[in-house]
This record gives structure tokens, C-alpha cells and sequence, in this order.
């Protein structure tokens, strides 16, 4: 199915969530997306975050319970963020230098 995300620049990393309900994003202009299957408008709903990091994002993983992700971007930090979309704005639950 096709997907319509709204970033600027390309996409260096994607992976979807263990549950396979949702994915996220990472692109080169600092920006991190994440979505759903919408099942209401039966299509793929993506909410995107931009300049999340100061640098561009190159890898991001899930956690095994699907509503955490961590971030990591070429300014030598991680970020971990809930990802739950019963909220309407992200929490940063972690946040570190490496």
C-alpha cells in the first residue's frame, strides 16, 4: 500500500514495530515519522516530527512492546521516545550522548 509522508529530504532508515501495527522513520533532514493503519479512513496515517535531532537520523529499533523507540543520529545521540498514539504529542523518555 502506498504511504504519503510528508519529509523534505530522503529516508535513511525505516523499520516497522514487533506488533507489525505501526512503523517509523528516519530522514536526512532531521526528521522522525511514525504511523498506523488507520482502519476509519482504511489507509496508512504517518505524524511526523521535524528536526527531532540536530543531525540527521540513521537508525532507529523498537522495543519488543512496540510503544518505545529509540533514535540515533550522527550528532552522537540517543533518544528514546514513546510512540503511542493514543497521545497526541511525544514524550522523550531517555535522552544521551554516546
Amino acid at each position: 500500500m502506498l504511504v504519503n509522508i510528508d519529509i523534505k529530504l530522503s529516508i535513511l532508515c525505516i523499520k516497522w514495530a514487533p506488533s507489525g501495527k505501526k512503523f517509523a522513520l528516519g530522514a536526512s533532514c532531521n526528521s522522525l515519522a511514525y504511523g498506523f493503519y488507520n482502519i476509519e479512513s482504511s489507509c496508512w496515517t504517518a505524524t511526523s516530527r521535524d528536526k527531532f535531532c540536530k543531525s540527521p537520523i540513521i537508525s532507529l529499533s523498537f522495543h519488543p512492546s512496540s510503544n518505545l523507540v529509540a533514535i540515533g543520529s550522527t550528532d552522537n545521540s540517543i533518544k528514546v521516545i514513546s510512540c503511542s498514539f493514543k497521545n497526541s504529542k511525544d514524550e522523550f523518555i531517555l535522552k544521551s550522548d554516546v
